[in-house]
């Protein structure tokens, strides 16, 4: 478990790595190791097309969206077996590059596994991923649990609204920055 001063007002962040993953920027009120969840914004993967027409990781836009933030959790994937050698180098550089900024920023940051987070939510009772089955159940199973415990939190998808199927790597990145705030740094945040 990692420990660190937590400021008055602090903000702390969760990453889903890939192009349609996320990031989830969390707002606390702090004293000590106890926090009021303010707000939550969530923020698609910046990308944008390089001449070729191909989709990279626009770092500039990545740097100004985590400028901010004091601390980063963020997923530590691996390739999946049959995933193609070209589609594994982007990926592993995209991770390199977000260690990279988070590096020159003088942000600390710490990887978990998918496992880690997945066990550890539904451990806490906040998520069902036990009875996921497939990855598809895997991405409802994410939205679902974010829709049910955080969307009242949400300020730029509108407050109160959830989100839809298919913003599961906004899901996957609150979710991953939910378990560093609560399981990697053990703060105690009165929210849910």
């Amino acid at each position: 478990m990692l420990t660190m001063p937590v400021k008055q007002s602090t903000v702390l962040a969760g990453i889903d790595i890939g192009f349609t993953g996320g990031i989830a920027k969390f707002h606390l009120a702090c004293a000590g190791f106890e926090c009021d969840l303010q707000r939550i914004e969530l923020h698609p993967m910046p990308t944008k097309k390089e001449g070729s027409g191909k989709v990279i990781l626009d770092l500039v836009k990545l740097k100004t969206l985590i400028a901010d933030v004091e601390s980063v959790t963020i997923e530590n994937v691996h390739p999946r077996p049959k995933e193609g050698v070209s589609s594994v180098f982007r990926f592993g550089w995209q991770k390199g590059a977000i260690e990279g900024i988070l590096t020159v920023l003088d942000i600390p940051y710490i990887f978990i596994s998918p496992r880690v987070w997945k066990k550890g939510l539904t451990e806490a009772g906040l998520c069902e991923f036990d009875k996921a089955s497939s990855r598809r159940d895997h991405k409802n199973f994410a939205v679902e649990c974010v829709n049910r415990h955080f969307a009242k939190y949400l300020v730029n998808t509108g407050v109160g609204k959830g989100l839809k199927k298919t913003e599961d790597g906004l899901a996957d990145a609150l979710l991953i920055g939910w378990w560093g705030i609560i399981g990697e740094l053990g703060l105690k945040v009165k929210t849910l």
